[in-house]
């Protein structure tokens, strides 16, 4: 009670607790929707709710009633309001269909069928409203929409009485009119929309979202890019609006004018409105729309945008009973807009659907991949254009691929689907890298801007600045999206009219922005917000070819490369101190980016120093966040090229090439230890040592000794590991390296460790802790308190260990260290085991196993002979089929369940085996 009466403030007085399990609230002179609407649909025998009545509830009703509460005594409030609204539907239809309103009607049913896709009457009812309102096409559609709901998610048909409903309405369609109607005077119908020759597939939400900003406000302007079906949804909207404008929903399609003057007139003429003698277009437009309630809707305003907005705010201004809707690749930036930026197409998880999979789950699976957007467009369109295609397990993998790499958009996947009477959809894949050529089939009566992909790229290039033109052609380099900052270092710059100055940037982005060319998205980092852009990948390709056709592609890559570069070393010592997390997730964030700077770098005709310094830098961010085979590819194709010494142009390699071939060496050997091929690892450190001795750098030969020690170690080679780590450390305590230091204390502690000599351990393990806390590595904190845990668990003091185990696996957990997470589930199944709870210790095991296979990273062979043990004594106490039940269950969980699990109370912690053994050493 403190804490809601904290929260309602100065309203507090409201919150009444006459008992202590009574709870009351004071609505005296407040609002609250649920209220109103109650009080909107309440009937008593001598009252039923008026039109009116049922019209606000419907609109006062956003949803189920308390989603987010999962309490047994919401259910039945939920489940009432929830069938009080449908059942408030239901009356407005009826009362419209009294009146001989089937146009109100269809509008309330639809929202019905909406809201209750499964409802055959709904669906029945509006099937009876759009024929007797004269579109029996439409009402052939709801029923194969519904009959294909019932398919896939009840496997059944529609009810016989819904059957007969539409064969008689089929074959009252195909009978031949008694008589010709009468021709309406075109200014008397209320219609006034082009009619659509194919379905809108996937648009049911985005609907009514645009109806209730039309609901909401006057002027709504429907933002997107080119092919993303701005079009269509508008005319879908007007179309379901149509109920509540009196004089009807108008279109016009501004596409065809060359000037923009010609707009005010266009619209004169699309709406039946004589020119007047004398007077503006705008001046009559305004004086005939004055007492009308009517929707306008413009389509295609962003190459007429000034004209558009100034006509919308001159009529909106002068008619106060006028809304309009418009659609548009740029704003209008008209008081009072209402933005509504059109999605793509709902997009479907990429999962592995193909043969290899098993049946009933792909077949399944393929089911429910047609209820999205993309992949269902995608399908009845292919259907149309070859009618023997079919989706299923064999190519679902395929068209889902199509579907993201066409980032949904509906006409790039319409021209997809066109291909597919020449090609499977794995083919059309493979060709998708040269998307402009290939999807060049489309609907030749189309508009020219719309018949192939190039071509609805082509008309928003056109509307774009020199200086825009410039900065959309280097965006293209980037890979996943960028920061401002890295836009302002990688693209400004140039020659003639392309120059950019590195101001400019932040207001030229905005304008691709505000044309949908480009996407601002808001993410976070830590506890502060930030702002990333991004280009659809069909744009950045467009914009790609653009780059190379004016010649600057090298140098913008070389730009962009030098800017992740530096990224990458400025973040390389930050990952060793207090900052670990945040570098680790910046570098995260920046994957791709960093992936295209090295793929551009193999690529180049210059020296292969850079490529070295980049992939050397990544090293521990490979490490850590568990892109170990990434990671070896990379630097194994980086020292490839240099092997013949081959870093620089000249094929001499200097000290400043020698050392990052070095640092390469060294990163590559640690990755090759993780993923347990240890041969590799000690000859690719040996060469480092080697170059480093060369070169005379202490700070590198320590490293490289003390990860040698790491390999000789995880070989249980506990006297060569002591001999290197003890030499290592040596170096750095001349260095006065304090992580150095740290790293070599808790390696030798580990060693102690092994051979059973606790009293050293700890000390040595304790004084690495105290060290790595001063510097703030979490990583490396995590280490020294999973290897005392060790410690303590084989002195008995469980207590002691499983707060070590807990506090080490989250700290693991928020750096995203998937390795270290690996070693802290095995730890606590061993030592679950040895508490006597072989289940638990299975399901930890489980988990733990599908971790390392997930990121490659095997136990070492000493370990896993322990791991072994431990396991087989834990099935044999619980018995073969009840310990492989929970191995499987353990195995399933997701890598949070799995820490979750790790940190509950069901077990306590413990186990000889080291929670990580050898603490690498960062060159």
């Amino acid at each position: 009670l403190t804490n809601l009466r904290r929260a309602l403030g100065p309203e507090a007085a409201r919150l009444l607790s006459p008992s202590p399990r009574t709870l009351r609230f004071d609505l005296s002179g407040a609002f609250a929707d649920a209220a109103a609407f109650d009080r909107a649909v309440r009937k008593t025998p001598s009252h039923s709710p008026s039109e009116e009545e049922l019209a606000q509830a419907v609109e006062l009703y956003q949803g189920p009633f308390l989603p987010d509460c999962v309490d047994a005594w919401v259910l039945p409030e939920r489940e009432e309001r929830a069938q009080a609204y449908l059942a408030a539907l239901e009356d407005l239809a009826q009362k419209a269909t009294d009146r001989s309103d089937p146009a109100a009607a269809v509008y309330w049913l639809r929202r019905l069928v909406f809201a209750a896709p499964r409802r055959e009457s709904a669906s029945g009812a509006l099937m009876m409203a759009l024929a007797e309102g004269g579109d029996r096409a439409a009402a052939t559609q709801v029923y194969q929409d519904l009959r294909r709901l019932l398919r896939q998610e009840l496997n059944t048909e529609p009810a016989p009485e819904t059957r007969a409903l539409h064969r008689r309405l089929t074959e009252q369609e195909a009978l031949p009119p008694a008589a010709a109607p009468s021709p309406v005077p075109l200014a008397l119908t209320l219609r006034h929309l082009p009619i659509p020759l194919t379905d809108l597939i996937g648009r049911t939400q985005e609907i009514e979202e645009v109806m209730g900003w039309l609901r909401r406000g006057r002027l709504v302007t429907l933002l997107g890019t080119g092919g993303v079906g701005k079009t269509r949804l508008a005319i879908a909207a007007a179309e379901a609006a149509l109920p509540q404008f009196a004089a009807g929903v108008w279109f016009v399609d501004l596409a065809p004018l060359s000037a923009p003057s010609l707009v005010p007139e266009a619209v004169a003429k699309a709406l039946g409105i004589s020119d007047a003698a004398g007077r503006s277009a705008e001046e009559w437009l305004a004086e005939a729309l004055a007492a009308s309630s009517l929707l306008l809707v413009l389509d295609n305003c962003e190459h007429v945008l000034d004209a558009c907005a100034a006509l919308s705010s001159h009529l909106l201004s002068a008619c106060p009973h006028l809304r309009v809707l418009t659609t548009s690749r740029q704003v209008l930036g008209v008081p009072g807009e209402q933005v509504y930026a059109v999605p793509s197409l709902r997009l479907p998880p990429q999962e592995r659907l193909g043969p290899e999979a098993d049946p009933a789950y792909a077949e399944k699976n393929v089911l429910v991949l047609l209820e999205y957007g993309s992949v269902r467009l995608f399908t009845e369109r292919a259907t149309q254009t070859s009618p023997s295609f079919r989706l299923t397990r064999r190519n679902a993998e395929s068209v889902v691929e199509i579907c993201h790499r066409l980032d949904g958009i509906p006409l790039a996947l319409e021209l997809a689907a066109a291909r597919v009477r020449s090609l499977s959809p794995q083919e059309i894949c493979a060709r998708l890298e040269d998307r402009f050529r290939l999807l060049m089939v489309g609907n030749r009566a189309a508009a020219p801007r719309h018949q192939t992909l190039r071509a609805v790229i082509d008309w928003s290039y056109g509307l774009l600045s020199v200086p825009e033109r410039s900065l959309l052609h280097r965006l293209s380099v980037f890979a996943g999206g960028w920061r401002l900052e890295s836009a302002e270092s990688v693209c400004a710059g140039g020659s003639g009219e392309g120059v950019i100055e590195p101001w400019e940037v932040l207001d030229l982005l905005t304008g691709l922005t505000e044309k949908s060319l480009a996407f601002a998205e808001m993410t976070r980092v830590g506890t502060d917000g930030v702002t990333r852009y991004r280009l659809q990948e069909t744009v950045r390709q467009y914009a790609r070819t653009r780059l190379v056709e004016c010649g600057e592609e090298e140098a913008v890559r070389g730009r962009h490369r030098d800017e992740f570069l530096h990224l990458a070393e400025r973040a390389n010592p930050e990952m060793q101190g207090p900052g670990q997390t945040a570098w680790l997730d910046r570098l995260e964030e920046e994957h791709d980016n960093l992936r295209a700077s090295l793929a551009w770098e193999e690529q180049s005709a210059a020296g292969a120093e850079a490529g070295l310094r980049l992939a050397g830098s990544l090293c521990w961010f490979w490490s850590v966040r568990g892109h170990l085979s990434e990671g070896r590819q990379w630097l194994g194709r980086a020292l490839a090229r240099t092997e013949a010494g081959a870093a620089r142009p000249d094929g001499v390699m200097g000290g400043e090439a020698t050392a990052a071939r070095g640092k390469a060496l060294n990163g590559a050997g640690r990755l090759a230890c993780n993923q347990g091929d240890y041969a590799v690892a000690q000859a690719l450190l040996e060469e480092s040592l080697t170059l480093y001795r060369q070169l005379g750098d202490q700070t590198g030969i320590a490293a490289s000794l003390g990860n040698l020690g790491v390999v000789a170690l995880n070989q249980d080679d506990h006297a060569v590991a002591r001999a290197l780590y003890e030499e290592s450390l040596t170096i750095q305590r001349q260095l006065g390296d304090q992580a150095g230091i740290a790293n070599s204390l808790n390696n030798l502690g580990v060693v102690a460790s092994d051979q059973d000599d606790y009293a050293v351990a700890q000390a040595l393990l304790e004084e690495s802790l105290i060290l790595y806390r001063q510097l703030g590595n979490q990583g490396n904190i995590a280490n020294s308190l999973g290897n005392l845990g060790v410690v303590a668990l084989n002195q008995g003091d469980y207590a002691v260990a499983r707060a070590m185990y807990e506090e080490s696996l989250t700290i693991r957990r928020q750096l995203g260290n998937q390795n270290g997470i690996s070693y802290s589930l095995e730890s606590l199944a061993e030592a679950a085991h040895r508490q006597g709870q072989s289940e638990r210790a299975a399901r930890l095991g489980g988990a733990a196993s599908a971790l390392r296979e997930s990121i490659g990273s095997p136990l070492n062979p000493a370990d896993q002979k322990r791991f072994d043990k431990t396991t087989a004594s834990a099935a044999e106490a619980l018995g073969e089929a009840a310990f492989a039940a929970a191995w499987e269950v353990g195995r399933a969980m997701t890598l949070e369940q799995a820490v979750e699990y790790g940190l509950s109370d069901g077990g306590r912690s413990g186990g000889r085996r080291p929670s990580y053994h050898g603490g690498f050493v960062s060159s």
